[in-house]
Parts: C-alpha cells; structure tokens; sequence
C-alpha cells in the first residue's frame, strides 16, 4: 500500500519532543549499538535509502531523519520506478516531492516493464535484479573513493519469515537456508561494480510496530 500520492505527510527531522522516547527508535538505537549499522564517518557517511513510497520504507525514511546527525548521515533518497503499474509514475513523483520537502538529493530510475515481464528468471526474480543494480549505481556514485557505498532498505520481522520459509519450501540446505543478516556486503559483479553495504535496520521490527511507529507520527 502507498500513500495517497497527492498528500505529503509531514516527515520533520524534529519530532523527538516528547518527553518518552519513542520504542521502536530507542530499538533502534540498540541495534546501531549491537550491530553497528552506520560506521562514524568524517564528513557525513552518504547513505542511500530506498524509497517507494509504502508504509515500511516511509517509516525508515522518518527514522533515519531522526538520526542523520547524531550518527553522521547525509540522506540521498532513491526511488526505483519498475513500470509495471499505470500508477507507478505518480509513486515516483510522489516520492520526488517527499525529497524536497526533506531537501535531500534524490535519485530515481525507471525501469523497462515489459523486459522485466519477458525475463526467463520470471518477473519477480528479474525485478528484484533490476532493482539492485539500479541502487547500488546510486549509491556507488554518491559515495566518495574511500567509503563502501551504504544502500539502507526497508525489510523487516516479516520480510525475514517470509524469506526462511520460501528457502525451506524450496529445499535449500543448513547455508541457503541463512537468514538475511542487518548488515551484509554483496559484492556481486552481475549487480554492482564495487562492493556495496546492505543496511536493514528494521530486521527486528515487526510490521504493527511500523505500523503503529506511523500512526504516532502522523
């Protein structure tokens, strides 16, 4: 589900006032402790966030604001358009406007619809390809030479599930059966030139507490 694309919300970088911390930030927080999401980094690390505009990479996206300073992130926000709906252009000029109200760079490319429905890998698989390559060109191309390129993206608790039980119906072994980890390097020359840093902040957070994280905040 997207958001009306006709409607901004207001995602203000100041909305921690409230004299209780928010839950699932401070959950955050933790994870950055345990797992060290995002390196200190001198100037700002630039960080690319995948955006389409659904309630889960919206709520990333509010968070990672709330956090941009104290853990030194410049935000470049990257919506990739796969042109397989007749509303998808209306996603990309929403997240578009979302930029600049945040006035954060933004980066977005559009895919070819009708490959991806041709591909012989079949359209998920070929999209999911796609996409990747797409994002991590972004963010190889916003990373100066001296930092791994970070993309920040949005899977969560279910996402996570979701992926375990499709590797065991498809019969993958103790190592396929691996489960997506909140920091991974893929180094994959088929998608990406140099080696690019996975960020999964929400790896731990299920979708009612992104849910109610976006009801809090309007």
């Amino acid at each position: 589900m997207h958001y009306n694309a006709g409607v901004l919300p207001e995602l203000s970088t100041h909305t921690l006032t409230t004299a209780l911390p928010d839950p699932l930030l401070a959950q955050l927080e933790q994870a950055q402790q345990r797992y060290i999401l995002f390196p200190p980094a001198s100037p700002c690390r630039p960080v690319v966030v995948a955006v389409s505009g659904g309630l889960d990479s919206m709520t990333l996206l509010h968070i990672l604001m709330q956090f941009s300073s104290k853990w030194q992130l410049k935000i470049h926000i990257a919506h990739i358009d796969h042109a397989l709906r007749p509303a998808s252009a209306a996603d990309a000029a929403f997240v578009r406007a979302l930029a600049a109200q945040l006035q954060a760079p933004f980066h977005t490319v559009r895919l070819n619809g009708e490959s991806l429905r041709a591909d012989p890998a079949g359209l998920e698989a070929a999209a999911r390809h796609a996409r990747y390559h797409a994002l991590c060109a972004i963010a190889s191309n916003v990373t100066p030479p001296g930092l791994v390129p970070t993309l920040v993206v949005a899977h969560h608790a279910q996402d996570q599930a979701e992926t375990l039980l499709l590797r065991l119906v498809q019969g993958s072994g103790l190592t396929g059966l691996a489960a997506m980890r909140p920091v991974a390097l893929l180094a994959a020359p088929a998608l990406t030139p140099r080696p690019v840093r996975i960020v999964r902040p929400l790896l731990a957070v299920t979708r009612t507490e992104l849910a109610e994280y976006a009801h809090r905040h309007q």
